[in-house]
């Protein structure tokens, strides 16, 4: 009120006008916000309604440092028809995917076969990009089921 005094603005036009500022500090900044929080919600809403397989592929990808959310978020994929499939060095990307029938499934990112992916297979891409398929020796295999 001093700021007013000293500029010359009478004390009852100062009160009205604080009276008014504190009012809309009480709703204002939550009023927008809320607004901004509704189209956000609008618009993942459309997005998984319309394009549930590569939704939940984001949203498995950038949640993917956090396991409980990834177990959590898997499910309600599942819940959704939509099968996430195994780790596959011919066909994980390094996040989590969409492949083949776009309601059918999401691929797992390669970093999931191991803690950190090989460089190569990482500054290549996956396999399915370079039309290359890994595969597994008869020596190798025979060594495996030993």
């Amino acid at each position: 009120m001093t700021g007013c005094a000293a500029n010359k603005i009478p004390e009852k036009k100062a009160e009205r006008i604080f009276n008014l500022m504190e009012e809309f500090a009480g709703y204002g900044f939550n009023k927008s916000h809320s607004c901004a929080y509704a189209l956000l919600a609008y618009q993942t809403a459309f997005l998984k309604t319309h394009y549930p397989v590569e939704f939940m592929a984001a949203l498995l990808t950038s949640e993917a440092g956090n396991t409980e959310k990834v177990v959590k978020y898997i499910n309600e994929a599942r819940g959704m028809s939509i099968s996430i499939l195994p780790p596959d060095v011919n066909e994980s990307d390094l996040y989590f995917t969409p492949v083949g029938n776009p309601f059918a499934s999401v691929s797992p990112p390669s970093r999931m076969l191991a803690r950190t992916p090989p460089k190569p297979f990482v500054n290549r891409g996956s396999a399915r990009e370079n039309s290359n398929r890994f595969t597994i020796s008869a020596s190798a295999s025979s060594r495996a089921s030993e």
